[in-house]
């Protein structure tokens, strides 16, 4: 238990900090990981760049930590 007010992630590096992600994510939790808004990952997911799944009978998207990952992988230079 760290004794300061910063999250969890934060200690973490950025390889370990993925890897620590669940395996299946919903739209909110990318959304929150990437500090970008849900409409945001709606757009991603509409457009294709960001790969998604819908269980049978839901209405709710979720993200393989491992199409994240690759989302991530691809677009890592956009901002630099």
């Amino acid at each position: 238990m760290t004794t300061t007010n910063e999250p969890w992630f934060e200690s973490l590096g950025t390889e370990e900090y993925i890897n620590n992600l669940p395996s299946l994510m919903s739209v909110q939790e990318v959304a929150f990981t990437l500090r970008i808004s849900s409409t945001t990952v709606y757009r991603l997911i509409s457009s294709k760049q960001l790969n998604a799944y819908k269980v049978e009978g839901s209405n709710e998207w979720n993200i393989r930590r491992t199409e994240l990952i690759k989302f991530l992988q691809r677009n890592e230079t956009i901002n630099r």
